[in-house]
């Protein structure tokens, strides 16, 4: 059968490369979800927009002293 003729040592090897497997190299599937053409912002840009965990903790902080509840639908 065709299959069996398929089933090579050379032809295992190469799935495993064509994906990731072996060697390990996670780009080549993140690669195919990335768009090359979306626009980067520039890495100062970029860098003033990150919101740090520390960021993060402070928000929560501020809601939960405004909301008594957050989960309920009238603090919408």
């Amino acid at each position: 059968a065709a299959w069996e003729k398929a089933f090579t040592t050379k032809n295992i090897l190469s799935g495993f490369e064509a994906c990731g497997l072996h060697p390990f190299n996670s780009e080549v599937i993140l690669s195919r979800f990335s768009d090359p053409k979306a626009e980067q912002p520039s890495s100062s840009e970029s860098s003033r927009s990150v919101i740090t965990a520390e960021d993060w903790r402070k928000i929560a902080k501020l809601l939960r002293a405004v909301v008594d509840n957050v989960y309920d639908s009238k603090a919408q």
